[in-house]
């Protein structure tokens, strides 16, 4: 990970940042959200929304033994809040039903969100494989899934950070024909289980150069985080 200047270091407010070439002002399209059917909107969305933090989420069944273990990735997925700490991951439904994160979360009320890391992202991207709801998918993807401290669902051993989060709420999203189309699950963090190496026991602060997250881009594009630099707040 390497610390840059700021592309204009030298920019004083309210100086103008013009456009770059080949970009100009007087060349736009514009269209209505329902000119696009869903799947050009996905497309565009998933390109345009980048880069975008990998969630990958396991969770347990209702059962006493916790089985079967679901594993997942979702990039529809974000911080909300501090105070308290608290994380939100978007699940879209599948054929007009939950995907089995969701059922999971809904029945239990916990769930892990364990940190997508580079070192592992052909097993992490391996999870996203649809099977039916009793296949584990760290059997399939060579991820090791071992307890966690404060709930049910296991974490995953490889990923550097989890938080093991209490399920608060979840908003259900209707397309215009009424039909869910997605769950908005919010989750607040009692616990992590966080790599020694990757961060600062005194500062709090994680080590980007150790981390290395992986962001999702368009397509099936994924993003590495080498680099960046710093701008005070005004």
């Amino acid at each position: 990970f390497t610390l840059t200047a700021p592309p204009s270091p030298s920019w004083c407010p309210p100086e103008n940042q013009p456009l770059p070439k080949p970009f100009s002002a007087d060349k736009e399209t514009v269209f209505k959200a329902s000119d696009l059917e869903p799947g050009e909107m996905y497309r565009f969305l998933i390109g345009a929304v980048v880069p975008r933090p990998v969630a990958l989420v396991s969770t347990c069944s209702k059962e006493k033994d916790g089985g079967p273990v679901n594993m997942a990735p979702f990039s529809y997925y974000m911080l909300v809040c501090h105070d308290p700490p608290t994380i939100m991951v978007s699940i879209n439904y599948s054929r007009g039903k939950p995907k089995d994160s969701l059922r999971n979360i809904e029945e239990t009320g916990e769930f892990v969100v364990n940190s997508f890391n580079e070192h592992f992202v052909e097993s992490g991207n391996h999870c996203a494989i649809p099977v039916p709801y009793d296949v584990e998918e760290d059997q399939l993807s060579g991820l090791t899934l071992v307890p966690s401290r404060f709930v049910r669902p296991k974490r995953c051993l490889e990923s550097l950070i989890s938080f093991e989060c209490k399920f608060t709420h979840c908003h259900k999203i209707k397309n215009d024909a009424g039909d869910i189309a997605t769950g908005v699950v919010f989750g607040e963090i009692v616990g992590v289980t966080i790599k020694n190496e990757v961060w600062n026991p005194e500062t709090k602060v994680v080590d980007m150069a150790l981390f290395k997250p992986v962001s999702r881009l368009g397509g099936n594009m994924y993003g590495r985080t080498t680099s960046g630099y710093e701008i005070s707040r005004p």
